[in-house]
């Protein structure tokens, strides 16, 4: 089945996060992303907002990068899509695609890429050339590397990756959040 969330992150604390995207900490914790949004203090001072769901974190990478640069990323695995981008000021500054389902080395990137895009690319693309093969089912599949390029360059520039612990952080990593908008009840 694999992963299928979205993540952004910015330079800032958590309170000042929440507020922008209208969050609230529900005083629960996560070793482990599993609710439908969680936040994550990172090393270098940046601030992570992770979403289940693919799409979910797109309103939120325009929302932060009013408050300065923000890193986001996708990651659809069934269907071995990935994204990452940096936005400020509402605007895209850059972006990398990967899309399985056009092709195994399909990678559309525009804007002013980070200087360590082209060895993050040229790393996974020699790995995609030896032709690394996985067995499914009977079947032998080739390994999609290209995937971890945005993955990749996200990892490079925040310190996260979504398959990885946070670094510098042992156990409850990961703050359960919520709408901070009142919900009606019947009673």
């Amino acid at each position: 089945m694999g992963y299928a969330l979205s993540w952004a992150a910015t330079k800032g604390d958590a309170e000042t996060v929440h507020s922008a995207l209208g969050l609230r900490p529900t005083g629960k914790r996560e070793e482990s992303p599993k609710s439908d949004i969680v936040g994550a203090e990172l090393r270098g001072g940046w601030y992570l907002v992770l979403y289940r769901g693919c799409d979910a974190a797109r309103r939120a990478r325009k929302s932060l990068s009013r408050l300065g640069e923000v890193v986001y990323c996708s990651v659809e695995e069934h269907v071995m899509v990935s994204a990452a981008s940096a936005w400020k000021d509402g605007k895209c500054l850059w972006s990398v695609v990967h899309d399985g389902q056009e092709g195994i080395n399909d990678l559309q990137v525009k804007g002013a890429l980070p200087a360590s895009f082209a060895s993050i690319r040229d790393r996974q693309k020699a790995k995609q050339d030896a032709g690394e093969k996985v067995p499914i089912d009977g079947e032998e599949f080739a390994v999609d590397h290209m995937f971890d390029v945005p993955v990749d360059l996200a990892l490079e520039l925040t310190g996260f990756r979504h398959d990885r612990d946070v670094p510098g952080v042992e156990g409850n990593a990961y703050e359960v959040l919520e709408s901070a908008k009142k919900r009606w009840g019947l009673f």
